[in-house]
């Protein structure tokens, strides 16, 4: 045994072991597949959806137009049946305590 064949067995104990590539299974792309096909799921992506795009509509109109033609007249239409909700709480908070 010469000096050169005992480095390359020292160097070939120290390294370490070579990896097979692992390719991706079919089930593991569907996984993403069946996450989205979870009715949970798509309510959170249709309500961000939503959002977002209720964002963009409020960029690109302006805020004092939105105020002017959605936020005022939506208040309008609920402030009097939330007057009204809170009223029948307090009564019913009366009857409880």
């Amino acid at each position: 045994m010469n000096i050169d064949t005992a480095l390359d067995d020292a160097d070939a104990e120290e390294a370490p072991p070579r990896r097979a590539h692992r390719t991706r299974k079919p089930a593991e792309h569907a996984s993403l597949g069946r996450l989205i096909a979870n009715p949970l799921v798509k309510a959170g992506l249709v309500v961000i959806g939503t959002v977002g795009l209720a964002a963009v509509v409020a960029a690109l109109v302006g805020p004092k137009r939105m105020n002017r033609q959605v936020y005022t007249p939506l208040r309008d239409t609920i402030e009097p049946q939330v007057d009204r909700l809170a009223a029948q709480a307090g009564t019913l908070q009366d009857q409880i305590t």
